[in-house]
């Protein structure tokens, strides 16, 4: 079977086409080949040949033809789905070094988050009462630091500062949310890291200052600007946010009822 043509379109067709390569600039790069063709002092001696290089050494009744050819669709679903199926597979086989992954990293931290309780603590708790970090002072700590560009988020005007009283328990599943291996929190903040905000927030080291701008004494054209990058600021910004709103749900949330 012949391969369709212009000609054989309809009058509708040919009308619409011709009214899709102008509107897309099509037929004005169609025509600069041409009259580059028609410029040419040597020409070549196949000019279907020179046409095929310019568009990429291709014939291109074979591309139309044979791109959506039903084969390739299907083929292509085929390969859509074997990959599906890889990725549940390896998903499974996942999981459980997540799972371990996540409990060797609460074993790590705990020293580090009864050293945060311990700079936070929380004040005018019960007596007895186990230790928990004020997140805000957490966040205070936090503010000190500026960036290397823009507002960081603890200077907009909007701001609200995130309140609370966090205890180990409630540090720990924080930490599974934000901070462990795989979570959504990582994806979207991959620079926001525990280690990271743990060395922000230390009391006892000042905040990075930014560099001494050109012109001015003691300018060093090879210093390095070591305040937080916006992107990161943001991050241990939302993670600091995220504890006081994970506070906030749990002191709303209704208490269990006893057990009949």
């Amino acid at each position: 079977m012949a391969s369709p043509t212009f000609a054989t379109f309809g009058a509708t067709k040919q009308t619409e086409f011709l009214e899709y390569l102008v509107k897309s600039n099509a037929a004005e790069e169609l025509v600069k080949v041409l009259v580059g063709l028609e410029e040419s002092t040597a020409k070549p001696e196949d000019p279907v040949k020179f046409l095929e290089q310019m568009f990429a050494a291709q014939e291109l009744s074979d591309v139309a033809s044979k791109r959506f050819a039903k084969e390739n669709v299907e083929e292509l679903q085929k390969e859509n789905q074997d990959l599906l199926n890889r990725v549940a597979e390896l998903t499974t086989q996942l999981e459980p070094v997540v799972a371990q992954l996540a409990l060797i990293s609460q074993e790590e931290q705990r020293p580090l988050l009864d050293q945060l309780i311990e700079w936070f603590l929380a004040e005018g708790e019960e007596s007895g009462a186990e230790p928990a970090l004020d997140v805000t002072k957490l966040y205070a700590s936090l503010a000190r630091h500026g960036t290397s560009g823009g507002l960081a988020p603890w200077m907009q005007e909007d701001t609200v500062v995130p309140a609370g009283s966090a205890t180990l328990e409630a540090l720990t599943a924080w930490c599974a949310q934000c901070f462990y291996f795989g979570t959504e929190f990582g994806k979207l903040h991959p620079t926001a890291t525990f280690a990271l905000l743990l060395r922000s927030c230390d009391p006892s080291v000042p905040p990075e200052v930014a560099p001494i701008a050109e012109g001015e004494e003691g300018y060093d054209a090879e210093a390095v600007d070591r305040r937080l990058a916006p992107e990161t600021a943001l991050g241990l910004h939302t993670a600091v946010v995220t504890l006081g709103e994970m506070l906030a749900a749990a002191t709303a949330a209704p208490a269990p009822s006893p057990a009949p």
